[in-house]
């Protein structure tokens, strides 16, 4: 971010096997993470960039879903995930999977869903 702030983990998105890490040039990734200053690095270079390296395990779920709304306070992302093939929501708070199942209504409850959904 050109204002000094330190950039953090918003999502990691399964980009099967098109994704282009911005740090390094690396082309044909499949796992991308999008920092807050929407840059998009692979998994391997999140370390370098913003000082955490998510496992498998951390985003191996996002592979049935897709972003749908995101919404930003401070330096905090929490982004909703809807199922591909499904109706089952999740949220994350900084690329850390913070809700499983029932997101949509916790959302609308908060108001932060655009005026779309």
């Amino acid at each position: 971010m050109s204002n000094g702030e330190k950039v953090h983990p918003v999502k990691i998105e399964d980009y099967e096997g098109n994704g282009t890490c911005s740090a390094c040039g690396r082309e044909g990734l499949r796992w991308i993470v999008t920092l807050s200053d929407d840059t998009r690095v692979g998994v391997e270079c999140s370390a370098k960039v913003c000082g955490w390296r998510p496992t498998r395990k951390v985003y191996a779920w996002t592979a049935d879903f897709v972003p749908v709304a995101e919404y930003r306070y401070a330096e905090v992302t929490f982004v909703l995930w809807h199922h591909k093939r499904g109706n089952a929501t999740n949220t994350t708070r900084n690329g850390h999977l913070v809700t499983v199942g029932g997101a949509l209504r916790e959302w609308a409850r908060n108001g932060w869903l655009p005026d779309d959904n």
